[in-house]
């Protein structure tokens, strides 16, 4: 006889009776079912024996938490450019009538700089439903040394897996 039933497992010997509200738990939630040639080869004698263990399956669990930190290297890099010759309030004057494009062809200066800094960050998936789509957001706060003006930085992150 197929075993479904968390009371049926500790009769036959392949669960402990302190586990029954464990067990329940699993079974209100998922099919249950150990053929008789399945149980036949667990040895129940034996905690350790292979065929008794349930498989962990995390990709199944409704959240995954996860945390990250690292030490990185970071390139910076900017260019200024001049405002035409009408001066601050005709080029924005100019910039609405072209549709908001402020435009110039004069670069002043321009230049990168690289430097050392770290990141920590973490998130949370949730899986929807009983399919393997999964929503996401991450979050990670970076800072970076640089001389002058340290960067900090902190994307948050909103997204789809499947």
């Amino acid at each position: 006889m197929t075993l479904r039933l968390p009371a049926e497992l500790i009769d036959a010997g392949l669960a402990a009776p302190e586990r029954r509200d464990e067990l329940e738990r699993v079974a209100a939630r998922y099919a249950v079912a150990i053929t008789p040639d399945i149980a036949d080869l667990i040895d129940r004698a034996d905690p350790n024996d292979p065929n008794s263990k349930i498989r962990d399956e995390r990709s199944r669990a409704k959240a995954d938490p996860k945390s990250a930190q690292r030490v990185v290297g970071y390139s910076r890099g900017g260019t200024f450019s001049k405002i035409p010759a009408m001066g601050v309030d005709g080029a924005f004057k100019q910039a609405a009538q072209a549709g908001g494009t402020l435009s110039s062809d004069t670069i002043l200066a321009s230049g990168s700089t690289d430097g050392f800094g770290w990141n920590i960050g973490g998130g949370l998936t949730y899986r929807l439903g009983e399919s393997h789509a999964k929503i996401y957001t991450e979050a990670r706060f970076h800072f970076a040394y640089h001389s002058g003006i340290n960067t900090k930085v902190l994307p948050i992150t909103f997204g789809l897996r499947w």
